[in-house]
Parts: structure tokens; C-alpha cells; sequence
């Protein structure tokens, strides 16, 4: 009787063990499995369009570089659309190769070679299942529209075509942003000191003038899209800089010469003879027409987004039927300087009208005036130019 219950025992045990190993053996085959599906997963090749500030699209691009880290056989292809006209064409085609209806075309996008995701819930919610299907690595093909239609998901997306998504409060304060960038501010400085060096409140008026509508159409060409590649020129940050420094010397400069300089004069009589020569050429028509188109081709540093946004509104579906908007936002930002023309002009005149009123000394009375003005504008340029030179 013993010896049968030590037998059972033993035959128990034995079976206990048995069972521990095949259990052991199905999950060490099971888990082989798993890395096998996961290692041959993730073989998709998948497009991805977006643009620099659309709704969403910062969300999807961190859900995607995830996506590649945990399928690294996984092939993706990025693209800007806002700020590349290239990438902008190619999104279109691929719209019209997959036969994704105009209402439903938008960003973020998502195509593969068997469906499009539109919009950030899709891509959420059914782009990694896609990528763990797909049996195919091929990449997307425009050859699709000679195919049947390609099923696709869409739901809420931002516009492709960006200015329709900038709104009034959009372009207002994108404009004020711009109005007072470095390279706007370097181009106030520049016409507040040439201003103060013309000789009547009239001439002042028209050379500033002059002066804002060569920049106005030098930034009109950007807004158009014909100098963007200036966005990234290191010449505008270096413009700004030099322009910062040229104010702090001027301003200690007239702030030398007003309160020393009839004690102590630096140039002699030939000097201050070549000084007058170099400062008539710079105050002509020429000169101010020249250093408005240099300032203002090299003053694109720092735009703000909707700044760079503007060029995309003609090559969009909007075409120069955003040319009134377009009007709006530069008209903002060239107000600065078209008010430091006008009050510049006007300060002018009335110290012109009460220097006439003295009777006595005229002359010496208006030189004494434009000191003063040219004084307070130093002062000014001063400010200015280590607010630019430090920004």
C-alpha cells in the first residue's frame, strides 16, 4: 500500500513537470512568435504631409517619429507643404491621384499605398494597425489614378491652402510683429538719421516718402514671392547688427558735437569739406533710393510666420485674390516709418514757422532748431541701436 501511494507520488510529479515544460515550451514559442511579427511588422512605406503651424500637425509628427522607433523597417517620408512650394505641388497630385475630393483635402496627411488618413484622428487612431498589415513595401505611386478609387478616412483637418486659416486678428498682429522686427527697426534708424540732415521740411517730406515706397515694393516682392530666399540670408542679421552700431555712434556722435563741439573740433576745414561733399550725394534722390533698396533687401531677418506665409496666398488656390490682404499687412508694417516721415516733416515746419517769427537771426535760428531736432532723433537712434544690436 506504501509502495503504491510512493508510486502515484513519484507519477504526479513526473506529470507536474511535464506540464511545467510544455507550458514553458508554448510560451518561449509564443514570445518567438511575437518578436517574429514585430521584426517582419512595420515593413510600410508611408508619405506624410504637413505645414509649419497647422493644427495638429506638431501632434502627428511626434506620433510619428514614436512610430518609427518602434517599427524601424518602417519607411517615412516627411514633407513641408507651406514653406516649399515643391512639396506643396506634390501633395496635390497625390490628392488627385488617390481621388480625395476637394472638401476632404487638408493637413496633416497620411497616404500609403492602399489608403489616405486626412486629418489628426485618423492618423491616430488607424495608422499603426495599417502599418502592421500592410504586406506590401512599396512606396506610394501617382500611377493610382488609373486604378479603381482608393478608400480613404478623413475627418477635421487644416486648410491646405494656409491663408484661409489666417484670420483678421492673425494678419493685424502679424503685421505689428513685423512692423517692429530688427531689420524694420534698422530701417527707421537709417531714415531718421537722413532725415535730419536735410535742409527744409519740404525736401524732408519727399525723400521720406521716397524712401518708404522703394521699401514698401521691395517687401510687395517678397509678399509675392520673388525674394523669399532673402528669409535666410545671414547678410539681414548682419544688416541689423551694423545698422545698431552705425545709431550708438551717430547718437554719441551729436551728443559730442552739441554739448563739446565748439570747444573741440575733430575735423579740419578740408575734412569738414569732404564731409559736406559725401553727405549732399548721400541726401540726393539717388542716395535715398539707394539705401532704401539695399536696407530693404537685406531686412528679412526674423520675420514672423504669417510674414512668410504671404507668398504661399498666390501660389495657393487664392491666387491675387489675396492681393487686398496682402495690401493690409504691408500697410502696417511700413506705417512706422511712414510716421517718422510725417512728423519728422512737420516738426520741421513749425520750427521753420517760429524761427521766422524771431525777426532777427533767421538763418541762425533754424540751425539752432535742427540741432535740437537732430538732438532728440540721436537720442532715439541711440536707444534704437542697442535695443537692435542686443535683440
Amino acid at each position: 500500500m506504501v509502495k503504491n501511494y510512493s508510486a502515484q507520488k513519484s507519477l504526479i510529479f513526473l506529470l507536474v513537470i511535464i506540464f511545467s515544460l510544455l507550458i514553458l515550451s508554448f510560451s518561449a514559442f509564443a514570445e518567438t512568435e511575437k518578436n517574429s511579427d514585430t521584426k517582419d511588422s512595420g515593413k510600410a512605406c508611408i508619405y506624410y504631409f504637413y505645414g509649419q503651424g497647422c493644427e495638429g500637425c506638431s501632434e502627428i509628427s511626434s506620433f510619428l517619429n514614436g512610430l518609427k522607433i518602434k517599427y524601424p523597417q518602417l519607411k517615412l517620408q516627411e514633407y513641408e507643404v507651406y514653406y516649399r512650394a515643391q512639396n506643396m505641388d506634390m501633395v496635390k497630385k497625390y490628392f488627385t491621384a488617390y481621388h480625395v475630393p476637394e472638401p476632404s483635402q487638408g493637413l496633416p496627411v497620411v497616404f500609403t499605398p492602399t489608403t489616405y488618413l486626412v486629418g489628426q484622428k485618423p492618423i491616430f487612431e488607424h495608422l499603426e494597425q495599417q502599418i502592421k498589415d500592410s504586406t506590401r513595401s512599396d512606396c506610394p505611386s501617382l500611377e493610382a489614378e488609373k486604378g479603381a478609387k482608393i478608400p480613404g478616412i478623413v475627418s477635421d483637418h487644416f486648410p491646405l491652402d494656409i491663408f484661409k486659416s489666417l484670420s483678421f486678428q492673425i494678419i493685424t498682429g502679424g503685421a505689428l510683429r513685423d512692423a517692429f522686427r530688427p531689420g524694420m527697426l534698422a530701417l527707421g534708424m537709417l531714415l531718421m538719421i537722413l532725415l535730419t540732415t536735410l535742409p527744409s521740411a519740404h525736401l524732408l517730406l519727399r525723400r521720406g516718402l521716397l524712401y518708404v515706397v522703394i521699401v514698401f515694393a521691395v517687401h510687395f516682392l517678397f509678399a509675392v514671392g520673388l525674394l523669399m530666399h532673402l528669409a535666410a540670408s545671414p547678410l539681414a542679421i548682419l544688416f541689423y547688427r551694423l545698422v545698431g552700431w552705425a545709431g550708438i555712434i551717430f547718437g554719441l556722435w551729436v551728443l559730442f558735437t552739441f554739448f563739446w563741439g565748439k570747444k573741440m573740433h575733430l575735423l579740419g576745414e578740408e575734412g569738414k569739406k569732404k564731409l559736406h561733399e559725401a553727405q549732399l550725394e548721400i541726401i540726393s534722390a539717388l542716395g535715398f533710393f539707394l539705401i532704401a533698396l539695399i536696407g530693404g533687401v537685406l531686412s528679412f531677418a526674423r520675420l514672423s510666420t504669417t510674414f512668410l506665409v504671404l507668398p504661399h496666398a498666390f501660389r495657393g488656390d487664392s491666387g491675387w485674390a489675396a492681393l487686398p490682404i496682402v495690401l493690409y499687412y504691408l500697410l502696417i508694417v511700413m506705417a512706422p516709418l511712414l510716421i517718422v516721415t510725417l512728423v519728422l516733416a512737420r516738426v520741421r515746419q513749425h520750427f521753420d514757422v517760429l524761427s521766422e517769427k524771431k525777426m532777427i537771426k533767421v538763418e541762425g535760428w533754424k540751425l539752432h532748431y535742427r540741432k535740437m531736432m537732430q538732438l532728440v532723433v540721436a537720442i532715439m537712434v541711440l536707444i534704437l541701436g542697442v535695443v537692435v544690436l542686443f535683440w
